[in-house]
This record gives C-alpha cells, sequence and structure tokens, in this order.
C-alpha cells in the first residue's frame, strides 16, 4: 500500500485535519489609557532630555484624539510625573491648537492645574465662546488659575449666563482671580438654588449670607451653615443656632457640625441638647463629634450617656468625643 498523503498532525495518536486547528489569537489593539500608561512607563527609566524628546515624538505621532486626551493626563492627573516640565508649555500649546475641540479644552484643563492660562489668552477664549458647558468649565478654570486680571472680563460675562453650572464655574474662577469681586455677593440672590449655595461658599461672610440661614431650600441652608462653619468666623455663630430647630434633620447637623467647627464653647449646652434629645440619628452623631471639638470636661456626662445610644456610630462618636476631652494633648486627625 502506498503512502498516502498526511494532511493532518498526530496529537497523542489521533490524526487531527489542520483545517480544525484553532487560529492564533491576534493581539486585541490596546485601549488609549492603555497605550498612555504603556508609554510613560516605558519613559520612567530614561533621562530628562530623552524623555522629552519621546514626548514631543509621542504627541507628534500619535493621531487618535481619545490616545491624545488620556495623554494629556501625564500632565496634570499624576502623583509622579515623567514628562519633563521643561516640554509641558510646548505640548499644551500645541494641544490648544488640536484640531478636535475636545482635545482643545481637556489641554485647558491641564493648562489651569498648570498656571499657565496666561501664556494662551486667545485659545481659552476661544473655547469660551463655546456653548458646551463643559467646554467652558474647563476654559474658566484656567482663566482663574491663571491669575491675569485681563481674563476678568470675559469671566464676568459669564455669571448671568443661562446655565446655572455655567455661573457657579464662572464665580469660582472670578473668586480664584479676584476674591474681593463684588458680584459674588450679588449671586447670593441668584434664583437658582444650586447656584445660591455654591456661591456662599466663597463668601459666608457677607451680609446676604446670613439671609440664607432662612432660605426656602434645605440645600441652600446647609451649605451656608457649613461654609459658615469652616470659615473660622465665631462672629457668625448666633446666627446659627436657629437651624438647630431647623424641620429637616441634615440642616440641622449641619448647624451642629458649623457650631463645633467654630469652638462654640460658650454655647455648649444648646449643642449637647440635640445630643440627648433630637430623634434622628445623624444629628446626634455630630452633637457628639461638635462637643469633642470643644473639649471641655462639663459635657462629659452628657457624652458618656450617649454611650447607651441604641446608634453604634453615635457611641463611637461620644467615645471618640471623651478620648478627646480627657486627653487634651491629643490630635484630633488620630483619634478614631
Amino acid at each position: 500500500m502506498g503512502r498516502m498523503a498526511m494532511t493532518g498532525f498526530l496529537c497523542l495518536g489521533v490524526l487531527v485535519p489542520a483545517s480544525s486547528a484553532e487560529p492564533a489569537d491576534e493581539a486585541l489593539p490596546l485601549s488609549p489609557r492603555e497605550t498612555v500608561w504603556k508609554f510613560e512607563r516605558s519613559l520612567a527609566p530614561l533621562g530628562e532630555l530623552e524623555r522629552a524628546r519621546q514626548v514631543r515624538e509621542f504627541f507628534a505621532a500619535t493621531k487618535d484624539p481619545a490616545v491624545r486626551i488620556e495623554a494629556v493626563g501625564m500632565l496634570d492627573s499624576r502623583y509622579v510625573y515623567v514628562v519633563p516640565k521643561s516640554v509641558h508649555a510646548e505640548i499644551l500649546g500645541q494641544l490648544l491648537r488640536d484640531p478636535e475641540v475636545k482635545v482643545r479644552s481637556r489641554a485647558a484643563r491641564a493648562v489651569g492645574y498648570r498656571g499657565l492660562g496666561a501664556e494662551y489668552r486667545d485659545a481659552l477664549r476661544d473655547l469660551l465662546r463655546r456653548e458646551d458647558p463643559e467646554i467652558k468649565h474647563n476654559a474658566l478654570y484656567a482663566m482663574g488659575r491663571s491669575r491675569d486680571l485681563r481674563f476678568a472680563g470675559p469671566i464676568r460675562e459669564h455669571l448671568s449666563h443661562p446655565q446655572p453650572r455655567v455661573r457657579i464655574d464662572a464665580a469660582f474662577s472670578l473668586f480664584t482671580l479676584q476674591r474681593d469681586a463684588k458680584e459674588l455677593e450679588a449671586l447670593l440672590a441668584d434664583p437658582e438654588p444650586a447656584v445660591r449655595g455654591a456661591v456662599v461658599q466663597l463668601v459666608p461672610g457677607a451680609p446676604a449670607a446670613k439671609r440664607l440661614l432662612a432660605d426656602p431650600s434645605p440645600h441652600v441652608r446647609e451649605r451656608t451653615a457649613r461654609a459658615m462653619g469652616d470659615s473660622g468666623n465665631r462672629n457668625l455663630i448666633s446666627d446659627i443656632f436657629p437651624l438647630l430647630k431647623d424641620p429637616i434633620p441634615n440642616v440641622r447637623a449641619t448647624a451642629v457640625y458649623a457650631l463645633g467647627r467654630l469652638k462654640a464653647a460658650e454655647h455648649g449646652s444648646r449643642i449637647e441638647e440635640p445630643l440627648a434629645e433630637d430623634e434622628h440619628v445623624v444629628v446626634r452623631r455630630y452633637a457628639a463629634t461638635a462637643l469633642g471639638e470643644i473639649r471641655s470636661a462639663k459635657h462629659l456626662a452628657g457624652l458618656r450617656a450617649a454611650l447607651r445610644d441604641p446608634d453604634e456610630q453615635v457611641r463611637k462618636s461620644a467615645e471618640r468625643s471623651i478620648r478627646l476631652i480627657e486627653n487634651p494633648s491629643l490630635d484630633p486627625d488620630t483619634v478614631r
């Protein structure tokens, strides 16, 4: 018998037709994030000059806008930067001229992070003319962080923009650029609660801010109390007290928080009262914590009574405050 042509291969003594063999898996394309991370890792062992050269080549050769957008993160989104600072302005300047507006917008965000906005006034103004709120957000951020007062005019124009988010972005940008801008206080009367609640964080000591403690929006009352507490301005203590009787638990809790932050020790009994009597656990938790901020031994009895509270978090907060009061040298940030 003649030899038969063998068109398969032997596998454990069985002839398997070649046509049934599985094709080798082809490598899947990398995502934009994987592409950038791979490139970034390749830079780490190189010297600064070589890294700068390769970064220039990478951005020049990258055709995919999604990759360019992701690659901007190498300039503003890392704990450890391997891209030399010497090329940041150069690369961002190129990206601000990118044909894709989303690439330019992402570059504007990095320009703001790096405080380089003054170098790219025309590019940022062009982005600010776009109607997309996200693009306006990045342009306003870059303008505010620039410290360049020549941006004040375009920013102010957006304080009356029809979209609340843009008005908020413009307010924060103007505050970063010019903290004493009078227009900020005017926004405390904005018809949109989200705007009032955001802007009060910037000017909690303004006369108009006190009116927001009685705002019809619980969100605004809460944000106002928190802003006042974080301000460190003890002159606001008496203004916050009425919120301890607010019908909304989160507002009462934030009022207690604010009084603790302001170290209102002379009014400690009014903070201890909700710890014992308020029906909502969030208020009792904040009250227990606030008494620890005050650190007065006169509240130890009330805090020890709170160790029997049915809510575990209230008990833990009370225990922490007791430790802080009994050990005045303890750093509050280290006590859990």
